[in-house]
């Protein structure tokens, strides 16, 4: 059972997800967030929404991984021209769109957070 997602999660959506995919999914996908965003290690020190932020990111992210499968390929013909269209799996478990996401809700840990370094000229 994961920290952030439990297995009915992801069978709301994915109900022929089997339950030791899920399990793997789970975890892998909360190794993962941790390790980008090393506060969400404290689910104490997080406000409901941004468990609930967590939570769906986790939630998206498992679901695409578990709907891209292994990948295949498939090949279409017409006459003399022939086309083979290959799908591989994705291979990063998150984006990284939901990998900001993730470290945004580190940074927006409270009131009395304050950043003192200067801004650095680009």
């Amino acid at each position: 059972m994961g920290t952030f997602i439990k297995r009915s999660d992801l069978t709301v959506f994915a109900p022929a997800m089997p339950e030791d995919v899920a399990d793997a999914l789970i975890e892998d996908a909360e190794a993962e967030a941790m390790l980008a965003a090393p506060c969400l290690e404290d689910i104490d020190g997080l406000t409901d929404l941004q468990i609930d932020q967590v939570k769906a990111i986790l939630r998206g992210a498992i679901l695409r991984k578990h709907e891209a499968g292994a990948g295949g390929s498939t090949q279409l013909s017409a006459g003399p021209f022939s086309q083979t269209i290959t799908t591989a799996a994705t291979r990063a478990l998150f984006f990284r769109s939901e990998l900001r996401k993730l470290r945004t809700i580190c940074k927006s840990g409270g009131a009395f957070m304050v950043d003192l370094m200067p801004k650095r000229d680009s």
